[in-house]
C-alpha cells in the first residue's frame, strides 16, 4: 500500500518498511521505476518475523515504523509487508487518527494471478498472519469467485532468508515440503504473498 503522510508530492523521500530485508525487493523496483527519488527503508530485524504476531501487536509495530518514517520527512509510505497489508486494514495512529491500508502489496499479486491462470487454481505462500487473514482468498474471490485457491503457510521462510539461507539446501528442502503440497493441489498460478519470499 502507498500512502501520502504530508508535504507536497514533490518534498520528501519516499519511505519503506517492512519486517525486514524483504521489503528490499520493493525497494529495487521503486529505484528502477524512480531513479531520482530518495528512499528511506526500515527493515525492522530487531522484530522479524511479523507473521507470527497478533493483530494488536502488528498494529503496534506498524504505528512505530509509521512514526519513525514521519522523522525523516517522508512524502510516501510503501509498507512492503504483506503481513501488515493483510492483517492491517486500517493502521491507527497514536494522536486518534489512522492511515488506511489498502492492501497494496496484495492487490497487484492477486490480478495478476487471476489474469494468467489457466485452470483456475491458485496457490498463495505467506506467513501464517497474512493466511490466517484471508485477505488473498477474499480479493481472489471478488474478482473471479470460481477460482480454487490454496494457502500454504511458510513460517520457516522469513528466518532463512534473514540469516542468509535463501539459496542453501536446507532452504530447498524446506521449500519441497511446502510445494509438494500446494503442488498436489494442482495449482498453475502461485503468489509469493511475501516480499523475503
Amino acid at each position: 500500500m502507498i500512502e501520502t503522510l504530508s508535504g507536497s508530492i514533490s518534498d520528501g523521500a519516499i519511505g519503506v518498511f517492512d519486517s525486514g530485508v524483504g521489503g528490499l525487493t520493493c525497494v529495487k523496483e521503486l529505484i528502477r521505476l524512480m531513479p531520482h527519488e530518495d528512499i528511506v527503508y526500515l527493515g525492522d530485524t530487531a522484530r522479524v518475523p511479523y507473521g507470527t504476531r497478533s493483530r494488536d501487536t502488528i498494529a503496534e509495530y506498524s504505528r512505530q515504523d509509521i512514526r519513525f518514517m514521519e522523522q525523516h520527512n517522508v512524502k510516501l509510505l510503501l509498507v512492503a509487508c504483506g503481513t501488515v497489508s493483510a492483517v492491517m486494514q486500517t493502521v491507527p495512529i497514536f494522536d486518534g487518527s489512522s492511515i488506511t491500508c489498502y492492501s497494496g502489496v496484495i492487490i497487484p499479486a492477486v490480478d495478476e494471478a487471476c489474469a494468467v491462470t489457466k485452470n483456475g487454481r491458485i496457490g498463495v505462500l505467506g506467513t501464517a498472519g497474512t493466511v490466517r487473514s484471508g485477505k488473498y482468498v477474499e480479493y481472489i474471490k471478488n474478482i473471479d469467485s470460481g477460482i480454487s485457491v490454496f494457502q500454504k503457510a511458510c513460517p520457516m521462510f522469513v528466518p532463512l532468508v534473514e540469516n542468509g539461507y535463501s539459496s542453501s539446501e536446507v532452504t530447498r528442502i524446506i521449500a519441497k515440503e511446502y510445494l509438494d503440497e500446494v503442488k498436489a493441489a494442482g495449482v498453475d498460478t502461485l503468489i509469493l504473498g511475501c516480499t523475503h519470499y
